[in-house]
């Protein structure tokens, strides 16, 4: 049973358009196809030469993916196995913006330097312009630097998919280490996103963030700590 080819997928601004070709034997036997719309069946379609569909009811921010079956009345009969698979996630675009040229922007920091500060440039290369930073190097070996950069409270609850994007750069001395880090509201406790390997200039880094971060008071945070031994 030969299920449908090249199922592609394009964004419009309030639909998703679905494109694929036929199966590559068909046979007298192939009555329709058999849309999923994550993991469940959405539409059939008898025209067999049908082959486009145009979903509209989708929402930006929602994740969505898609894959086509066929389906053979014939000996033997049945659906076929699933095509290639595609996803989108609609309308994905910047709901929060921090770029730390005019201070912490509403980031919460320990501002010394036992912890992050703002406006302290390091010696990473790859960023001319403002950040935060924090530096174990500069507190020096009678000091434990640890701290958390923690972000304003983010309304997520109204998506089920969420990126953080952000550069950063990070040289890992000894036993030092730099999460990524949330909690669903302030007086949560803080659970780990991922723990981020050493970069030796500023690069770009894009997360997914898991499911159970999208709450109406979620926050974000990069938790250093250089494990009490200077990082120098």
């Amino acid at each position: 049973l030969y299920p449908p080819m090249n199922l592609q997928l394009t964004q419009q601004d309030n639909s998703v358009e679905l494109n694929w070709e036929t199966p590559l034997n068909q046979g007298k036997d192939f009555q329709e196809y058999r849309i999923y719309k994550n993991e469940e069946l959405y539409e059939t379609i008898s025209n067999i030469d049908q082959l486009s569909f145009t979903d509209e009811n989708v929402e930006n921010g929602f994740y969505y993916e898609y894959y086509i079956t066929a389906f053979y009345s014939g000996t033997p009969s049945g659906e076929s196995p699933a095509s290639n698979i595609v996803s989108v996630v609609m309308g994905l675009n910047e709901i929060y913006s921090w770029d730390f040229e005019d201070g912490t922007q509403g980031w919460t920091i320990l501002d010394s330097y036992l912890g992050w500060r703002w406006g302290v440039p390091v010696n990473i290369s790859g960023n001319s312009s403002e950040y935060l930073s924090i530096d174990s190097d500069d507190a020096g070996s009678s000091y434990h630097v640890f701290d958390y950069a923690i972000s304003p409270e983010l309304d997520l609850s109204a998506f089920n998919y969420a990126l953080i994007d952000f550069e950063y750069g990070y040289r890992n001395y000894s036993s030092d280490f730099l999460k990524l880090m949330y909690r669903v509201s302030p007086t949560s406790s803080w659970v780990e996103i991922e723990n981020l390997g050493e970069s030796a200039s500023f690069t770009d880094q894009s997360v997914e963030l898991p499911s159970e971060a999208l709450t109406e008071n979620t926050q974000i945070s990069f938790y250093y700590d250089d494990n009490n031994v200077w990082a120098w």
